[in-house]
């Protein structure tokens, strides 16, 4: 696993090769076939992803080449931003076996989203106890049929 840092976070890229290199390389792949499959240029998806962005956010003319020359990976904005754009998933716009970790400095908070559609959430910090109580309800609400 290797890591890199970007805007006070440190992001980890995982691939089933378990390299950060394949993982940017397979996550290239995806997103030029998908292109290739629309017919979209780099301009067509910035401005389709524009439309997704939160108010105030802006998405870079430079995120689509960064991504398609295996540069970088998306941040989970930007995958959720890139999915919605594209109207697909985020586990069908990831590689098979691709992961994208992020966490705080601290590592106190760490978040993965994998290509299987799950995440992966690791908290580690002292709350207080009515919001420590709320992420107990939710998680245990997670086990419930209803």
């Amino acid at each position: 696993m290797a890591t890199g840092a970007h805007g006070g976070r440190n992001r980890y890229y995982v691939s089933n090769e378990g390299s950060a290199a394949s993982a940017t390389e397979l996550f290239a792949r995806r997103l030029n076939q998908i292109l290739l499959e629309r017919g979209w240029t780099q301009a067509d998806l910035t401005r389709a992803a524009q439309q997704h962005m939160p108010k105030g956010k802006h998405f870079g003319r430079h995120l689509p080449s960064n991504w398609l020359t295996a540069k970088n990976m998306p941040s989970p904005l930007q995958l959720d931003v890139l999915s919605k754009a594209l109207n697909m998933s985020t586990r069908d716009l990831l590689p098979e076996g691709a992961a994208v970790v992020t966490a705080p400095p601290k590592e106190d908070l760490a978040l993965s989203m994998s290509g299987t559609g799950m995440a992966h959430l690791k908290l580690d910090m002292d709350l207080p106890p009515e919001v420590a109580m709320e992420i107990l309800k939710l998680v245990k609400g997670l086990g419930k049929t209803s």
